[in-house]
């Protein structure tokens, strides 16, 4: 459930999840480029909810999607005013309380995202962000940004 934001690894965590809530004023987005870093699976994972358009906006372009927009849709299931999110969350839950859903969750995670796919993927991110890391120009955005505020 998103009450107020999920950003960062707050948004890539609804990438995983089998159904979100969301209150009607939160939004999502994914700030890592702006930081100077690889948005974690997001990546991987963002262009098959989101389809690659809105997944390179929010990646490239830093966009950031409010739960009432049409395109939200992609990103959590329902977008509710806050006053009726813990009816709605039990709601989901008695629905997940299903043995069939292990199982079912199962396949369509290996569907989605066979286990060789990330393990690649995962080998591939640590390469680069581990470039990024030790890169110039994050460096210095760390230091405008951060380091800099402390004196």
């Amino acid at each position: 459930m998103v009450d107020t934001f999920a950003i960062g690894g707050g948004a890539q965590i609804l990438l995983a999840l089998d159904y979100v809530l969301a209150e009607r004023d939160a939004y999502f987005n994914l700030p890592a480029l702006r930081e100077g870093i690889i948005p974690g699976a997001a990546n991987l994972r963002l262009h098959r909810h989101a389809g690659p358009r809105v997944a390179r906006q929010m990646i490239f372009a830093d966009r950031q999607v409010s739960a009432t927009e049409p395109i939200a849709a992609l990103l959590c299931d329902e977008a509710l005013p806050a006053a009726g999110l813990d009816e709605a969350l039990a709601r989901v839950a008695a629905m997940l309380d299903n043995p069939a859903v292990v199982p079912n969750r199962r396949v369509l995670r290996q569907a989605e995202e066979p286990v060789e796919v990330f393990r690649s993927y995962l080998a591939e991110y640590s390469l680069e962000q581990v470039r990024r890391m030790y890169s110039p120009d994050l460096v210095a955005n760390l230091e405008r940004g951060w380091i800099n505020r402390r004196r």
